[in-house]
C-alpha cells in the first residue's frame, strides 16, 4: 500500500472497472494478459481500492449506490462523499472488458467485451464537472 507524504490533502478520484477485464482483475489479484503477458504484480479488488482512497480522504460516511441498465449493460456507481468538495466514485461495468465503454467503435475481443453503452467518456466528464462546483 501507499504511505508517506505524497497524499497531502483531499483528492476526488473516479475508478471505472469492468467485471470481465482480462488484464486488471476486478476481484483483485495478478495483473496480466491471458496469464502470459504484462505481469505487473497484484492489485486490490475494485471496491477495496475505492474504499482505500476514501479512507485516505478521511471519508467516514456510508457509500451510496446507484444501479442502471443502459442498453442492456448493467452499470453500478458507488460514491463516497464527506463534503461537497471531495468524492470517490467506483463505476462498475458488469460484463465489460478492459476497454472504455463508448458508442463509436468496438475494440478487439482480446481485451474482453467492449460495450457500446454507457458512454464512459460522458461519465468521466460528469464526474469532473461535479468537482468544479
Amino acid at each position: 500500500m501507499f504511505s508517506g507524504p505524497f497524499f497531502l490533502g483531499k483528492l476526488s478520484v473516479m475508478i471505472m472497472n469492468s467485471t470481465k477485464d482480462p488484464l486488471v482483475p476486478y476481484n483483485g489479484g495478478e495483473v496480466n494478459l491471458l496469464g502470459l503477458f504484462y505481469k505487473c504484480g497484484d492489485v486490490l479488488n475494485a471496491r477495496a481500492s475505492a474504499q482505500y482512497i476514501a479512507d485516505l480522504n478521511k471519508i467516514t460516511s456510508t457509500p451510496t449506490a446507484q444501479t442502471n441498465a443502459i442498453s442492456g449493460v448493467y452499470v453500478e456507481q458507488v460514491s463516497w462523499k464527506q463534503d461537497a468538495r471531495t468524492e470517490v466514485e467506483l463505476v462498475t461495468i458488469h460484463g465489460g472488458g478492459h476497454g472504455l465503454p463508448q458508442p463509436y467503435y468496438r475494440r478487439a475481443r482480446l481485451l474482453g467485451t467492449s460495450p457500446m453503452a454507457p458512454n464512459g467518456a460522458e461519465i468521466i466528464w460528469e464526474f469532473f464537472v461535479r468537482q468544479q462546483q
